[in-house]
């Protein structure tokens, strides 16, 4: 079963390096490699500890997750207004 994992690391963007752990709360992984970068962030190749299973993580910089949960509260506020009339 494939996963979507993504994670947001506190202070400096990427300081994340081969062998490091991650830790979802419930599981937990080591960098194997690093498979791409963009904008947003890094993606990298991990191992799941417990299970051995290879995942791709998705590591966004602080600031994007920052901004994406932005976004999203405005659009909901958006969501609310629309349901509203406003009469001016």
């Amino acid at each position: 079963m494939a996963r979507n994992l993504s994670f947001s690391v506190p202070g400096q963007d990427f300081q994340i390096q081969r062998g490091d752990r991650l830790s979802s709360g419930s599981s937990d992984y080591m960098v194997l490699d690093f498979l791409g970068e963009g904008s947003f962030g890094k993606v990298t190749r991990c191992v799941e500890l417990d299970t051995y299973k290879t995942v791709a993580i998705k590591i966004m910089k602080k600031r994007q997750q920052a901004m994406r949960d932005a976004q999203l509260e405005v659009r909901k506020q958006i969501r609310v207004l629309k349901g509203k009339k406003c009469y001016g």
